[in-house]
């Protein structure tokens, strides 16, 4: 028996957490910024209007990805890229053992061996150090960006796209060797 009614609003959180790691305050700020309608924003956060337009990004994507100096893949991975909904949000009912295993805290725990081994294909020796430093895999506890950035004599930011790079390099290098792809731990 069905004890629960729940509304899940689906969004794009990834876009969202994005708008916000680029100081805008809201997405209203973000369209202004572009020169867009808000509701356009609106509409591909919350899934109405799809990122892909006649095989290949659309502007309104680009747009985006560009003004928050992104790459669109990181924005809508292939999982996100076909998905509508008519109004932004899923309903169902559900039973207490259902609603139990919804809301039970996950983890982010990272596959250490799996990173360590894939950082070898890292083939920028600073940018293999980085990260490294970041996730710990040279005995010494995880580092921030921040700290990073400290070392280095750079912002946050250029820390932070040196990373997303390294991922791109271990997801290639995992995907030869067939082993299951890395997700970047800070991202989900």
């Amino acid at each position: 028996m069905t004890d629960f009614a729940v509304k899940v609003t689906v969004r794009n959180a990834r876009l969202l957490r994005a708008i916000k790691a680029a100081g805008f305050a809201t997405q209203a700020d973000l369209a202004r910024f572009m020169g867009k309608s808000p509701q356009h924003i609106n509409a591909i956060i919350n899934f109405r209007e799809k990122p892909i337009a006649n095989g290949d990004w659309s502007e309104l994507a680009m747009d985006i990805s560009s003004a928050l100096r992104i790459e669109p893949e990181e924005l809508w991975p292939h999982h996100m890229r076909d998905l509508l909904t008519a109004r932004n949000s899923i309903e169902a009912e559900i039973d207490a053992e259902q609603l139990a295993q919804i809301a039970a805290p996950s983890s982010l725990e990272v596959d250490k061996p799996l990173l360590a081994k894939l950082v070898a294909a890292i083939t920028h020796p600073k940018r293999r150090a980085m990260i490294e430093a970041r996730f710990g895999l040279t005995g010494e506890p995880e580092r921030t960006l921040e700290e990073i950035a400290k070392d280095y004599g750079v912002t946050r930011e250029r820390i932070r796209q040196n990373e997303l790079k390294a991922f791109r390099e271990m997801r290639e290098k995992a995907r030869r060797l067939g082993v299951a792809v890395p997700k970047h731990p800070y991202r989900y």
